[in-house]
């Protein structure tokens, strides 16, 4: 009897009991009887989306809805970064006297850190404002002024770049800025015209050029550079010389359009809130070929991290 309950006791059997309790003590241990609570991450959808390494970007290149299932914890991600940017001003067309004055650029707001919440965000994204278009007249007649750019809306609201309201120096101080919050980087102010010359729109991140002298045009202002993709957003435009003899102004950094030479001036450049470029003078005064370019349509970009 005695042998009987000793081999009972050592057998494997009892081996094996023994190490299921252990595996599972260590289970327990290491995994959920520790009490943890996996972490999670921003799950979004809307807009085109791409993937960068650990990173979801989200962009919207007209209206759409960015819609959040997940915010996230603070072991994964609870964040958003985003860029919004409005849409650019439309320049001046040129006429006998002087170049047109070049468009602003949209206003431009970059947070790099927001909070993250569940639910949907309506976005819309500004249209650029119209060119002045110069109609088929006597030479005296004034120049034509473009249009203010419109906002985009995502978690914050953004101005629309804004034209001038006279092509040359005299009178009132013209304006083709930005229309952000006062006293943020995109309020910034157009140059000054020389005679016959048209002064560059203020871009997102510097004032507008003045125009250098002998009827030439002056430089669009430089946008203003996202740390979220990278790109520059709301340059201003350029602005006219007077004639094709005449330098035109180069549109800023940022999709803002160049003063026209000979002819109209381009348009900013599409989802980049850059304004347009002033039309050239005396050239075409009789059509419409000295028309101010249009400003850029806007932009909303939006990043987090999902895994």
């Amino acid at each position: 009897m005695r042998d009987l309950k000793n081999k009972l006791a050592s057998g494997k059997n009892t081996k094996n009991i023994k190490n299921r309790r252990g595996k599972s003590f260590g289970y327990q241990v290491l995994g959920f009887g520790a009490g943890g609570t996996a972490a999670s991450f921003v799950t979004a959808t809307g807009g085109n989306v791409a993937t960068c390494g650990d990173f979801k970007i989200h962009t919207f290149t007209g209206p759409g809805t960015f819609c959040v299932s997940d915010a996230g914890s603070e072991g994964g991600s609870n964040t958003f970064a985003y860029v919004v940017v409005g849409g650019g001003a439309g320049a001046n067309s040129g006429n006998v006297s002087n170049g047109g004055g070049g468009g602003g650029g949209g206003g431009v707001v970059c947070v790099t850190s927001s909070p993250a919440s569940a639910g949907g965000f309506p976005i819309s994204v500004g249209a650029g404002g119209a060119g002045g278009e110069h109609p088929t007249a006597p030479v005296s007649t004034p120049p034509a002024y473009g249009a203010a750019g419109s906002n985009s809306t995502g978690f914050c609201s953004t101005g629309g770049g804004a034209p001038f309201h006279r092509c040359h120096a005299p009178g009132p101080s013209a304006r083709a800025k930005g229309a952000g919050p006062s006293g943020s980087p995109q309020c910034n102010a157009r140059g000054t015209f020389s005679p016959r010359g048209g002064a560059g729109g203020g871009g997102a991140g510097a004032v507008g050029g003045d125009s250098p002298g002998n009827a030439q045009g002056g430089a669009g202002g430089a946008g203003l550079s996202s740390p979220i993709n990278c790109s520059t957003y709301a340059g201003g435009g350029g602005g006219a010389g007077w004639n094709t003899g005449s330098g035109s102004g180069a549109g800023g950094p940022g999709g803002g359009g160049a003063g026209g030479c000979g002819g109209a001036g381009s348009n900013g450049s599409t989802n980049t809130g850059g304004g347009g470029g002033g039309g050239t003078g005396v050239c075409g005064i009789s059509g419409t070929t000295n028309a101010g370019g249009s400003g850029g349509s806007g932009i909303v970009i939006i990043k987090y991290r999902f895994q």
